[in-house]
């Protein structure tokens, strides 16, 4: 449940601008501003309420899983980071492009560039997790791998993962990114539906046209289902898009890319190492309750990050 002043708030300051999520689990209700994490408790409140759509499970505050600062030069500072919580610390590994080197031999900029696109995929998280829609900045997530020795990797990242997380927080549908394009497959979304928030789309190849979802990331939502029934989610309403792809994407027009808000994957992970390797189980289905809530919590503080900070984007791709 979103409740704000306005609707706009992707890239301006959301001091200003007073958007608030709330999210509703068995036991209470918090509410996320870009100031703060409120916990609500059901029977001293009005969110007390029926038909709310609700997490199943339960959950307490922690404090502060992160805390993110922003210098005037626009550098990004952790001054609070909770490794204990995994999915955050396997975050922070897939953001490290400097993980093949010495310490001694990376530089202060080398470690800012990891800060920087660590920020950039929970602020994207956030978004992806807060229903409410911008017109005049519309965006689909494309997660990509970084290049290697000159090379794009070859998967097993971690991308797919975080488009594994997202089921967690909002409805979500999958498509193989290899079953064609919305401009050939008319029928490329039809596993969709009203209720869908996001769209995970996995693994798209080399020459999958990203402009054929230019429509579909900017405005109405049109489905053709193979029943022969055709629905269109207004905007406001329709789902966000999430990409993955190993390959670097086809050249497109200034006005596409300026839809895409990408974000990058280092190879600390690959088909050798898995992270299952490093935390001793398989997420989600291998959590025990301690895990959940800190993800609940890192989940909470990622909406608060993008409503702070907006879309952020690395200043530097690292290829």
């Amino acid at each position: 449940m979103i409740t704000s002043k306005t609707k706009k708030h992707c890239e301006q300051s959301s001091a200003e601008l007073d958007v608030r999520l709330k999210f509703y689990f068995k036991n209470c209700c918090w509410e996320v501003s870009a100031d703060a994490i409120r916990q609500i408790d059901y029977a001293a409140s009005e969110y007390g309420i029926q038909n709310r759509e609700e997490h199943n499970y339960r959950v307490r505050l922690t404090p502060p899983i992160m805390e993110v600062t922003k210098s005037a030069n626009g550098d990004f500072e952790f001054t609070q980071l909770n490794k204990n919580c995994q999915f955050l610390q396997f975050l922070i590994n897939t953001s490290n492009f400097t993980w093949r080197m010495e310490p001694q031999d990376i530089s202060q900029k080398e470690l800012q560039e990891n800060t920087d696109h660590l920020v950039a995929k929970l602020c994207a998280i956030g978004y992806l997790c807060l229903p409410l829609k911008d017109e005049s900045a519309p965006r689909a997530v494309v997660a990509m791998d970084s290049k290697s020795r000159g090379l794009l990797n070859t998967g097993m990242s971690g991308k797919s993962l975080v488009g594994e997380m997202l089921r967690y927080v909002n409805r979500t549908t999958w498509i193989n990114g290899r079953s064609g394009d919305p401009d050939t497959n008319k029928f490329f979304f039809d596993a969709l539906d009203e209720k869908v928030k996001i769209i995970v789309i996995d693994d798209i190849p080399a020459a999958f046209p990203i402009k054929s979802l230019s429509t579909y990331i900017a405005g109405d939502f049109t489905i053709n289902h193979k029943c022969g029934s055709r629905i269109i989610i207004p905007f406001e309403r329709a789902p966000k898009i999430y990409i993955s792809t190993n390959k670097a994407l086809k050249k497109t027009s200034y006005d596409m890319e300026q839809r895409l808000w990408k974000i990058y994957f280092s190879d600390f992970y690959n088909y050798k190492h898995r992270p299952h390797s490093d935390f001793g189980n398989f997420f989600f289905a291998e959590w025990d309750s301690v895990q959940w809530n800190l993800f609940w919590n890192l989940v909470a503080e990622c909406v608060r990050l993008y409503l702070k900070f907006g879309a952020v984007q690395p200043r530097t791709e690292p290829f």
